[in-house]
């Protein structure tokens, strides 16, 4: 199980998936108890209802959660895990969402946070981002097109076996519509402006993927932490991405 499956599969069995993913943008709440229980009480929300194979799933899915938990808050995280499944309340769901919708929200959750990702995630600027990136940047290894803004060529940045790889595990992967991030305290949505499929890669997935990430972040002096959790986007026949803004949170 990776990260996009541990909240599409919450999402599917009535777990207030939207809850968990707030805890875990900050990469601290596995260190942290009151993050800890409250992730854990809304990884079992609608328990109750679980027939056994939904059990099953539901106890993958908390199962990776709790392998990133400090290995001293274990016991609260199970604590809570069987105080939930005891709980018999209810909680309402968007009975209009679909499994695409929510595959979706996780993608964008993923994408526009690293929410889940192995190893915590760097905020920071990398070292060389102004020498870079700036007016008057400079990046040796590659053939500068355009100054402003900065645009570079890299001859050969990824190998033939790698580009395989990658190709092989995007022909079986799961594609959902791609989506508008909607921001921290809104769902992501479908839009005309992006007409394309997307499929997240957390880190771990394959090793290409990994070294592409960190083979990218060396470039202006950063580590794989500090890039953007990786997605592989589709595009066939008509479909596009119409002028957009791309965002990110980061401390100087």
């Amino acid at each position: 199980m990776d990260a996009a499956q541990c909240l599409a599969t919450l999402k599917a069995l009535g777990a207030d998936a939207a809850v968990v993913s707030d805890i875990v943008m900050d990469p601290a709440w596995r260190r942290d108890p009151d993050s800890v229980r409250s992730c854990a009480a809304a990884t079992t929300t609608n328990a109750f209802r679980d027939d056994g194979p939904r059990r099953a799933a539901r106890a993958r899915a908390c199962q990776w959660l709790r392998a990133k938990v400090s290995p001293d808050l274990r016991k609260d995280w199970d604590a809570m895990i069987q105080l939930g499944q005891n709980d018999v309340v209810e909680t309402p769901q968007r009975s209009e969402e679909t499994a695409e919708d929510a595959a979706g929200d996780v993608l964008m959750q993923l994408v526009s946070t690293g929410s889940l990702v192995d190893g915590e995630m760097d905020q920071t600027l990398p070292e060389r981002f102004g020498e870079v990136l700036g007016p008057s940047g400079k990046l040796s290894q590659g053939r500068q097109l355009a100054r402003e803004p900065p645009v570079y060529l890299l001859e050969d940045f990824v190998s033939a076996s790698e580009r395989q790889a990658m190709l092989q595990w995007a022909a079986a992967a799961s594609f959902a519509h791609s989506r508008i991030d909607g921001g921290v305290y809104a769902d992501s949505a479908r839009s005309q402006a992006r007409t394309s499929t997307s499929c997240a890669v957390p880190r771990g997935t394959l090793p290409a993927f990994d070294a592409l990430a960190e083979r990218a972040a060396s470039l202006i002096g950063g580590r794989a932490n500090q890039v953007e959790p990786l997605q592989v986007v589709r595009y066939e026949g008509g479909q596009r991405f119409d002028n957009h803004h791309d965002a990110g949170t980061v401390r100087p």
